[in-house]
């Protein structure tokens, strides 16, 4: 999760195709985007307050409302636009670019052994109960072919695990770490 800011005054008109960009580039699944609000006690807000920009306090909503509380060097209503456009596109309707971002973003996770833990009952259900919801949604077809494509990517891994924790358990003085790469393996005797 990220989140990304607009309304600062160096801001140009290519902010927004500019967080699309890094936020898709980047596969970073959840991105809050908000406006920048100058908060009472801050140096931006004494700054904002000497120029005579600042227009109302902050209700610390920086995302519903679609304004600031101050008076911004981009037209208010090209912000509220942009802010809309990488909405739009980020959460197109379909989702398209949330999944790609998803899937992405599980392709970059690299494997450990260290953060596994154990899946509990109650944690199966939900993801059953889940995906049993989505068949009635218009999301339906791309959560499928998201959850498809992982399973896909880490079928293979998940079972060459488990194979490897069967032969470790089942031979354990054949079982050592090699030295030179760090790697597990089974030695052969």
């Amino acid at each position: 999760m990220a989140g990304f800011i607009i309304g600062f005054d160096n801001d140009k008109e290519d902010i927004f195709d500019r967080q699309i960009a890094f936020i898709q580039k980047n596969a970073i699944p959840k991105a809050m985007i908000g406006f920048l609000n100058a908060l009472p006690g801050t140096r931006l807000y004494q700054r904002l307050l000497t120029e005579g920009r600042i227009l109302k306090d902050s209700i610390g909503n920086n995302t519903h409302s679609m304004t600031t509380n101050f008076k911004t060097v981009m037209d208010a209503e090209r912000m509220k636009e942009g802010y809309k456009k990488i909405l739009a596109c980020i959460y197109d309707f379909n989702l398209k670019n949330y999944f790609e971002r998803c899937s992405r973003f599980l392709d970059n996770i690299e494997y450990t052994d260290y953060f596994q833990r154990k899946i509990h009952f109650n944690e199966v259900k939900i993801l059953f109960k889940s995906i049993y919801w989505q068949i009635f949604t218009p999301l339906r077809f791309s959560v499928s072919q998201v959850c498809l494509s992982e399973h896909d990517k880490t079928s293979q891994h998940f079972w060459g695990s488990h194979f490897f924790e069967h032969c470790r358990a089942s031979f354990p003085h054949h079982h050592t770490t090699d030295a030179e790469n760090g790697k597990n393996r089974i030695n052969p005797r």
